[in-house]
């Protein structure tokens, strides 16, 4: 099996940071939290954007970054077909335009343009394109072929989070709404209801999810953690003397 590559998530961040700044200068919208993704998508990086729906085998593919050669499936008059997009258009699920499904909509878009920023970053590293030989193919097992697609959608996922949730505009909305100090976590995922408020704030503001928000303060290291029995003791046993 041919490696896949292996960049440092710590690189990742960086690229997806200044993919965010410069996409901002571009269009003089450095002041806002929340950044264009459709425009970065489309403007930017050059794709072709399509609302499909999608009808994948498992129901859970919410977007696909097309190649020109791999079909997918979609409904067409009520009936499900394979289709082959044109190389760089991007395909989002329909049901993602629910206002209700923004911040998942915006992070599905978020994940396809990370796809296209690995392809021209490192080409010929992505799991369709080591597989579009055939004897790679042959040559490798499924379970590896399995553990190369997972990688690949963890790259996708931390890229894209780092340009949806740059690790500058949080430290702008911590100094701006939060007094310059750092979320502070307890345990491993315990928060104070200020703390909450706050993170689901500065995720409003990002159109991304709180969950999503979590995970990227978790992996751009920007929790202040502190043992649980503080929370505990500063939650419970404070109101009780």
């Amino acid at each position: 099996m041919k490696k896949q590559w292996n960049v440092p998530f710590s690189e990742l961040d960086q690229i997806g940071e200044g993919i965010s700044k410069s996409y901002t200068d571009r269009t003089g919208s450095g002041d806002s939290m929340c950044i264009d993704i459709e425009g970065l998508l489309t403007d930017y990086l050059g794709l072709d954007l399509r609302y499909e729906k999608i009808a994948e085998e498992g129901g859970d593919v919410l977007g696909f970054y097309a190649n020109g050669r791999d079909p997918l499936a979609v409904i067409r008059d009520g009936v499900p077909r394979d289709e082959v997009f044109p190389e760089g258009t991007v395909v989002i699920e329909r049901d993602l335009l629910r206002e209700e499904q923004s911040a998942r909509r915006r992070f599905t878009m978020a994940h396809e343009a990370a796809h296209d920023i690995v392809k021209k970053l490192y080409p010929g590293q992505s799991v369709r394109e080591i597989y579009s030989d055939p004897q790679a193919l042959r040559g490798s097992t499924p379970q590896e072929v399995e553990e190369c697609i997972r990688r690949e959608e963890r790259v996708t996922n931390r890229l894209g989070a780092s340009i949806l949730m740059a690790r500058y505009k949080i430290d702008r909305f911590l100094r701006e709404n939060h007094g310059g100090e750092p979320v502070r976590c307890y345990g491993d995922g315990v928060f104070t209801q200020e703390d909450r408020i706050c993170i689901q704030r500065m995720a409003n503001d990002m159109g991304a999810s709180f969950t999503a928000m979590v995970i990227q303060l978790r992996d751009l290291g920007m929790f202040e953690y502190r043992p649980v029995e503080e929370f505990i003791e500063n939650g419970i046993l404070r109101r009780k003397q």
